[in-house]
């Protein structure tokens, strides 16, 4: 980054989280979208984080740590590997549940189909018509755990900034900037949503400040202490 002020920030907000021997890259992407964003990608030798353009001049210095943080999350919570084990086991359960479903069905059908087994190349159209019924009726799992990740990132984000406030309007700005509706109702949430509403997740922000309490943080023993 040229601009060493804003990835001095993030790599002493990295060291906090635990993320050391990291690189900050910024990415030109105002030549195609206004999405704002940040991601930290790659492994070992290759771990960076990468900024989008948009997001550093869109959102000041607060609102761009706590999306960098919430990316920084969903790094160090190994997100990444536990869903790649989810869905994994989600796409076994599927292709059980279409071998159990397809039996009655070839059974029934077997003169019409011309096949009564699945290893026969022919019943490919119906494993393919029955991998999509089954993907549908499961993928409100899929999607409440990818929005559960979201939800633990976002609270990592801010046990990690304590910036209730800057949160609450990245997130405002997120909105806005892709023209996102706030809530959007149960059964587009349950079949669509990978991401927990912006509206409840600026509720979330706002409300969550269990050390203003003395509560124990969640993520308190993955995150450094400051010397400050």
């Amino acid at each position: 980054m040229k601009n060493k002020a804003p990835e001095a920030d993030t790599l002493d907000l990295a060291r906090r989280a635990g993320i050391d021997g990291i690189r900050v890259f910024k990415v030109d992407m105002s030549r195609d979208t206004k999405s704002m964003d940040a991601k930290v990608v790659g492994l070992f030798g290759t771990r960076r984080i990468v900024i989008y353009d948009t997001a550093i001049t869109g959102l000041d210095r607060g609102e761009l740590l706590t999306i960098v943080a919430h990316e920084m999350g969903h790094y160090v919570l190994g997100h990444v590997v536990t869903a790649i084990l989810f869905w994994s086991c989600l796409l076994l359960v599927t292709l059980g549940l279409v071998h159990w479903s397809a039996g009655p069905s070839m059974k029934r059908y077997k003169k019409r189909f011309g096949f009564d087994r699945l290893d026969n190349i022919a019943s490919l159209p119906l494993i393919l018509l029955l991998m999509n019924v089954w993907l549908l009726l499961l993928s409100p799992a899929g999607l409440a755990f990818m929005r559960h990740h979201e939800h633990e990132a976002d609270r990592f984000a801010l046990e990690l900034t304590r910036d209730n406030h800057a949160a609450a309007t990245a997130f405002v700005k997120l909105t806005q900037g892709v023209l996102g509706v706030p809530w959007h109702g149960w059964l587009y949430t349950a079949w669509r949503d990978t991401h927990p509403p912006l509206g409840d997740r600026i509720d979330f922000d706002n409300g969550y400040r269990p050390w203003q309490t003395g509560q124990p943080l969640t993520y308190d023993h993955l995150l450094r202490k400051t010397t400050k």
